[in-house]
């Protein structure tokens, strides 16, 4: 993926999460996933997804976008808002 289209791929999820109420919130690194409720994990992608912008933009961190677009992704897919073919449906558009 291109770094405009990893960054137009956060935005779209980090505005879709805005609108659902989510605040941005980083989950305690020592914490594990399944301990976490939804709200906890979309708070996550949420955070994820408004810091990728700032990585797009330093070629030498665009690894570290497509790690956090990946890590945001499931962080959804896990919340039950997107399957896996429509995760892979948006990196493709």
């Amino acid at each position: 993926m291109t770094p405009q289209k990893i960054a137009d791929v956060a935005s779209f999820y980090a505005k879709m999460l805005r609108e659902l109420g989510v605040a941005p919130r980083r989950i305690d690194p020592e914490c594990s996933f399944s301990d976490q409720n939804k709200s906890a994990v979309l708070a996550h992608a949420a955070y994820l997804c408004e810091n990728i912008a700032h990585f797009v933009q330093d070629e030498g961190k665009l690894g570290k976008a497509n790690r956090h677009l990946a890590s945001a992704q499931m962080c959804l897919s896990f919340a039950g808002l997107y399957t896996l073919n429509e995760l892979r449906f948006h990196n493709a558009e």
